[in-house]
């Protein structure tokens, strides 16, 4: 089955595509008021079962994950928000609560919130019973552009971000839109960033339509947000299907996430993931420059691009991170599990929608970061 395109069918107002896997197939439906189609996804398992979410999400989404209870029997687990709750202590809970509840390996567990419970959610799903089937229902327009698709589950430990995981793709996956309405601003932010960096992997005219309409969507203009979080879930299924475990293509995934991994754990920054990725995406552009990876015309075209954007969702300056040590940095980028014989692998942009793979020096690295640096003051 792994390797097969996606397919996609419409079912009322929603949207239906279908990622196959070497272990099976996911099914994904993407629309609005999609809660008795969840419903319906769970009564398809016998009890028990399970929910989980984290705290900001339960009080967000209060009334639907109530109605959800009034439509089909399921037990709930509430974890907390952020991540430092994505930590093994979080994931004993999941387990614990699943013992507690005589789940059997049959049983469905079902992760509703952001990135971070359904990472945690897939990878004890992954672990118990050693395997039991998974259904994310992701609340945040990072987790439905990004995060519900592919099987990547993790937790961080060591103080390394998503160290320990495993690769478990969900059954099901339920995009509701209307989850998007009490969505934070920054979340708003962070989604963007990911859809961005999906674009400039996937299709120059879809990244400029997307740098065009950007402003609009960070007013809550929904209008096109449909298309564009269709566009990266199709895009980021193609990937994951021709390469399910990470072995080749699907590293593209990870442009801007080298740096953005280690600014995130900077405690004194406090940067979202999906701003992470976009301020990581300026320094792939500027190492790509000093490798010679990106020609100089279309590297100075992309730099105009992106730094303006980066101005106008007040991204830049950033002179706090300006004013970090460019070789802790480095020093951080190291401990990537994506390194290979102590080379650092990043993905660099050639032009819009033509990005590679490359390991690099940790000096050409350091150059580079020493470039973006000047750009955030």
């Amino acid at each position: 089955m792994s390797g097969s395109a996606n397919r996609s069918s419409r079912r009322g107002g929603s949207r239906t595509l279908r990622a196959r896997y070497a272990g099976g197939t996911t099914h994904l439906r993407i629309g609005r008021n999609l809660n008795e189609q969840l419903a319906e996804v769970l009564r398809a398992y016998p009890a028990p079962r399970l929910l989980v979410s984290e705290s900001q999400v339960a009080r967000a989404r209060q009334r639907q994950l109530e109605d959800l209870q009034d439509r089909v029997e399921h037990g709930r687990l509430v974890l907390r928000a952020g991540e430092e709750g994505k930590s093994s202590v979080s994931l004993l809970a999941i387990l614990a609560e699943l013992h507690e509840l005589q789940a059997e390996r049959g049983s469905v567990l079902v992760a509703f919130g952001g990135g971070m419970v359904g990472d945690l959610g897939g990878l004890a799903a992954s672990l118990w019973k050693r395997g039991m089937p998974l259904v994310l229902a992701p609340s945040s327009l990072l987790a439905m552009v990004d995060a519900c698709v592919g099987g990547k589950t993790a937790i961080n430990f060591g103080g390394t971000r998503n160290s320990v995981g495993t690769f478990w793709p969900a059954d099901h996956v339920v995009v509701d839109l209307d989850c998007l309405e009490t969505l934070p601003q920054h979340e708003w932010l962070s989604g963007f960033g990911e859809l961005l960096k999906t674009a400039w992997l996937s299709s120059p005219a879809w990244a400029e339509e997307l740098e065009a309409e950007g402003s609009a969507l960070f007013r809550h203009d929904h209008h096109r947000l449909d298309h564009h979080v269709e566009q990266a879930l199709r895009y980021k299924i193609q990937l994951t299907q021709r390469d399910e475990k990470e072995q080749g293509e699907r590293a593209l995934l990870n442009l801007g996430h080298t740096l953005a991994h280690v600014l995130e754990a900077r405690e004194e920054v406090e940067l979202p993931h999906g701003q992470a990725v976009l301020l990581g995406m300026l320094a792939a552009l500027l190492v790509a420059r000093q490798v010679g990876e990106a020609e100089p015309g279309d590297a100075t075209e992309m730099e105009k691009r992106l730094i303006g954007l980066l101005k106008g969702v007040k991204l830049l300056p950033r002179p706090d991170l300006a004013a970090l040590p460019s070789q802790e940095l480095v020093e951080a980028m190291a401990q990537d599990k994506k390194v290979r014989h102590g080379r650092l692998r990043m993905v660099l942009p050639r032009r819009v929608g033509d990005c590679v793979v490359r390991e690099i020096e940790a000096a050409q690295v350091l150059k580079g970061l020493q470039a973006w640096k000047e750009r955030l003051s």
